[in-house]
């Protein structure tokens, strides 16, 4: 979508500082974006066999907006790490959801196809070359390994991994590498392929802080019951300085470097310095264990076994959870029109046009569940920057697109749509909006009960 120029740069910006700060502040996994999470669930579930799982990420997906081309790309991908049988089953999990969307009455994009092939060039030089790209190393003629014991997996690796499916450009290296590390990640025994595959993914552009997070979707998922356990110790006196120097490298390393770690939170008694508790919450049984074969663990546990005078370890149950829920960053503001608004919807004014020369506006928008906008138009265009809760937006004629914290919509100018929350979630949003002669909207008829229970809540 193209938008005005009128917004600029500063103001873009400061706003995105804003709210990427915010969410950091607010949300350890905010890595990768939505698309990007979809396509390390579908490849993960793909590879282990996961139909229910994947059914889920596949329409998570569509509705997010990717095309029925790029899940398909994906599914078709996996054969090669995970065998035929789990691609085609990926492919009938998701032509079954392709027919229920269609009886819901959902249409989704399919999107365009892969640009032919016009490269001269054998298979084998072209996946010589992709090869090359991804490692960004020269790719020479193997010599020791697999690929020199048997030649002909070399053959097959560039010439069919790697020229037939990494060269179609339905998907970029990026998110190709992505699905790779995530399905090898799902699967077992295949750490040096995962390794390799990692460097090549930090190669595209995808980040450690990225891997990590995909590490923690696909090992840890969050309807995952958490391990909750209490660790009381009594420290040696004369060692007290030393054990706290360790203990906050044990716990800050941990915290940082694993994903299953999900909170080490460490207290002493004041009346008792040397009596400790440790709070350690894990993803699950999976990753505690994990936790206690890494290496930095184990230089903790044996640089301390001498400071430790008793150490008692209480396994918990869980009873209730009470926990203050997130603020929103900007205050709610006055409740919008019914002239403009269905349902409950305040707006609350950041910048005003007049402080910016008549060029744009910015505000903050909090919708109840349920509320929505009017049908609408902008004269120059309009940017939502979404901080908060579950939402829509819907070009007039088009599939309704979700939206959730971290989705950016830039929105064209003149196209009549809509947008608000779901039935069941509060949404927020920050809109830019760009004045013409005066004017940044031109309202339109209200979005039907009809229209918004037809996208499928």
């Amino acid at each position: 979508m193209k938008t005005s120029k009128i917004i600029t740069t500063a103001l873009v910006s400061i706003c995105f500082t804003l709210f990427l700060n915010n969410l950091n502040a607010q949300n350890m996994n905010t890595h990768l974006d939505k698309r990007q999470q979809k396509i390390a669930g579908i490849a993960a579930n793909t590879a282990v066999g996961n139909l229910d799982a994947l059914k889920t990420e596949i329409n998570d997906a569509l509705d997010a907006g990717m095309t029925v081309n790029e899940i398909k790309e994906i599914l078709v991908q996996m054969y090669a790490y995970c065998g035929f049988p789990r691609s085609l089953n990926g492919i009938s999990t998701l032509m079954a959801v392709l027919d229920e969307r269609k009886a819901k009455g959902i249409t989704d994009t399919v999107g365009r196809e892969a640009t032919p092939i016009t490269e001269t060039s054998g298979k084998y030089e072209r996946g010589k070359k992709t090869l090359e790209t991804l490692t960004r190393r020269p790719e020479s003629n193997p010599k020791t390994g697999a690929n020199a014991f048997s030649p002909e997996i070399d053959v097959f690796l560039k010439e069919h991994l790697f020229a037939d499916i990494f060269g179609r450009d339905v998907l970029s290296y990026q998110d190709r590498e992505l699905a790779t590390i995530a399905a090898l990640t799902a699967l077992d025994g295949v750490e040096p392929q995962l390794q390799a595959h990692c460097n090549m993914g930090i190669n595209t552009g995808i980040t450690e802080a990225q891997i990590k997070e995909i590490t923690a979707l696909v090992k840890y998922p969050v309807n995952k019951t958490p391990l909750v356990r209490l660790a009381k110790l009594r420290i040696d006196a004369a060692q007290l300085e030393n054990y706290v120097v360790a203990l906050r490298e044990e716990i800050e390393t941990s915290v940082r470097v694993e994903p299953g770690v999900l909170n080490l939170y460490a207290v002493s008694e004041k009346e008792n310095p040397t009596h400790f508790t440790i709070m350690e919450i894990y993803a699950g049984e999976d990753a505690y264990k994990s936790h206690l074969e890494t290496s930095h663990f184990k230089k903790y546990k044996s640089s301390t076994n001498e400071m430790v005078k008793s150490l008692e370890l209480v396994e918990t149950a869980p009873v209730v959870l009470g926990a203050k829920t997130n603020e929103s960053i900007f205050a709610k503001g006055g409740k919008g029109s019914a002239d403009w608004f269905t349902g409950t919807v305040w707006v609350q004014p950041l910048v005003n046009p007049d402080e910016m020369e008549n060029l744009y506006s910015v505000g903050s928008v909090t919708f109840e569940a349920g509320g929505r906008t009017h049908w609408h138009t902008h004269p120059t265009g309009q940017v939502l920057l979404v901080t908060e809760g579950k939402g829509w937006y819907q070009e007039r004629g088009k599939t309704a697109q979700m939206l959730t914290k971290g989705s950016v919509v830039a929105i064209p100018k003149e196209v009549e749509h809509w947008h608000g929350a779901a039935k069941d979630s509060k949404f927020v949003h920050v809109a830019i909006s760009n004045m013409a002669n005066g004017n940044n909207v031109m309202w339109m008829s209200p979005v039907t009960d009809e229209e918004y229970n037809g996208i499928n809540q």
